[in-house]
Order: structure tokens, then C-alpha cells, then sequence
């Protein structure tokens, strides 16, 4: 299974897309668990990005289309037909294996 998130650096404003991936006998990972495990950091700063990580909440909707205003999304939440898939797909940056 892999999880979805976005953190938008505080300082410069810089987002990042994180898929993390899950193995079955790992077990989940809830937010708080992320925030005190990993030390993540922003790609154009170099700041800590650990506090302002949001799992991208994703929700299909088939009559709207998935459009840049999704893909460049820096917020948690989609309500597209791409159900999340797409969501802020700009700023891909940070793959983990959990």
C-alpha cells in the first residue's frame, strides 16, 4: 500500500509530494507516527519539512475533470476524477519504503 502526502515548506513555500510505501508486516504508519520518525527536508531550503506534512485526501468525483489546478495542488484535498492519483503530481519528490 502507499500513502500520499504534501508538505509545503514554511519558509519558502516550496512543496513536496511523498509516497511512502508500506509493507504488509510493517504495519501503518498514521501521521503522527511520520512526523516523529522521519526528519524530511525542503529540496530548495534545506529546512525541516517534518511538521507540515498532510496525507492527500483524496475523493472521486467523476463530473470533475482533473485539471493543473489539482496537479499543482499544495493543500491536502482532491475532490477530481483522478480520486488523489494526481494530486499535487508537480511537486514529486520523496519515494520511502516503510
Amino acid at each position: 500500500m502507499t500513502n500520499t502526502y504534501i508538505a509545503r515548506c514554511k519558509t519558502c513555500k516550496t512543496a513536496t509530494r511523498i509516497h511512502i510505501a508500506q509493507s504488509e508486516d510493517y504495519g501503518h504508519l498514521n501521521l503522527q507516527d511520520l512526523q516523529d520518525r522521519l526528519r524530511l527536508h525542503c529540496v530548495a531550503c534545506h529546512r525541516d519539512l517534518t511538521r507540515s506534512i498532510v496525507k492527500v485526501d483524496g475523493r472521486f468525483w467523476a463530473e470533475t475533470n482533473c485539471t493543473s489546478r489539482c496537479r499543482n495542488a499544495t493543500g491536502a484535498d482532491c475532490t477530481c476524477s483522478c480520486g488523489g492519483d494526481e494530486h499535487g503530481a508537480t511537486w514529486d519528490g520523496i519515494f520511502i519504503a516503510a
